[in-house]
C-alpha cells in the first residue's frame, strides 16, 4: 500500500510506543498529516476526530 501527501494518518498510541512511532514517522516521511490523538479518547470523541480529518 503506497503513502503519500494526500494521507492522513490517525495516532492513538503514545509516540513512546513502537505503533505511535511508526505512524508518526512513517506520516513525516511521505508528507502526509498525522492527527495525535489521546489514547483515552470515548467512541464518540474517536469518530468526531475520524470526521473531522478524512
Amino acid at each position: 500500500m503506497a503513502s503519500d501527501e494526500s494521507d492522513v494518518f490517525l495516532a492513538w498510541n503514545p509516540i513512546t510506543h513502537t505503533c505511535g512511532f511508526l505512524f508518526t514517522m512513517l506520516a513525516a516521511c511521505v508528507g502526509s498529516t498525522c492527527v495525535i490523538v489521546s489514547p483515552a479518547l470515548t467512541y464518540n470523541q474517536f469518530i468526531d476526530v475520524c470526521s473531522k480529518y478524512q
